[in-house]
């Protein structure tokens, strides 16, 4: 069994760190691809309030594993902490889509992007889409590149463009938001969805230690 996997591509080195906390703790192969920058999948324009240059395309990634399988999508400002063998165990062939249902305001109006500081948009579901488990084959007639050209960013990261009994629930510990309230009590994935380790004010955020052991060996190991 090898493990699907699309990480929405990121200039700087949090993709590579990720990555890496994920290949030394998997019990099972992998098999990760770069969600590729908006411009090279889609047509539509960037919209202002558009934090990342995946935004859209995150929900491509059925489409780049050609529909095939389950694929895992994850924001490239996480961290593994668990065998993602875990994650292939909660598969459900039910649902379109699984992923965690935050339920929570963001304590600060602003976050950090590439070391930028931007508003912090609040909006229903926020953060449902930063760690998704895609049916692929459900997934062929919902997210082509004409849908994702044209569906709203909020109707996207909201998933009202599915029924309510399309999208699964999994556990908080798979996508635990640093800083943020009502999360689980350990992360299993930890999203510095605020600002990574590295910003300014941060670097003392929950898992700002584990994250800067991990790019230590991740870049033990590159450069070994």
């Amino acid at each position: 069994m090898t493990l699907q996997i699309c990480i929405g591509y990121n200039k700087n080195i949090d993709g590579i760190v990720l990555q890496h906390s994920i290949r030394r703790r998997a019990s099972i192969g992998v098999d990760i691809h770069i969600v590729p920058e908006h411009e090279i999948l889609l047509s539509r324009p960037q919209e202002d309030n558009q934090s990342t240059p995946f935004s859209f395309t995150r929900f491509l990634s059925s489409y780049i594993w050609k529909y095939k399988g389950f694929t895992v999508f994850m924001d490239p400002d996480m961290l593994c902490l668990c065998d993602v063998r875990e994650i292939e165990q909660m598969f459900d062939p039910q649902y379109v889509v699984q992923v965690v249902k935050h339920e929570y305001v963001p304590r600060s109006p602003t976050k950090f992007v590439d070391l930028v500081q931007r508003p912090q948009l609040a909006y229903p579901h926020k953060n449902w889409s930063s760690f998704m488990i895609l049916n692929n084959e459900k997934c062929r007639d919902v997210y082509t590149l004409e849908t994702v050209n044209t569906l709203s960013g909020l109707t996207l990261h909201g998933f009202t463009n599915l029924r309510d009994t399309d999208v699964g629930s999994l556990p908080k510990e798979y996508n635990y938001l640093v800083g943020e309230d009502n999360q689980a009590e350990q992360a299993k994935i930890v999203h510095f969805t605020n600002g990574m380790p590295y910003a300014p004010g941060l670097n003392n955020c929950q898992y700002a230690d584990v994250w800067n052991q991990e790019l230590t060996e991740a870049l033990r190991h590159r450069f070994a």
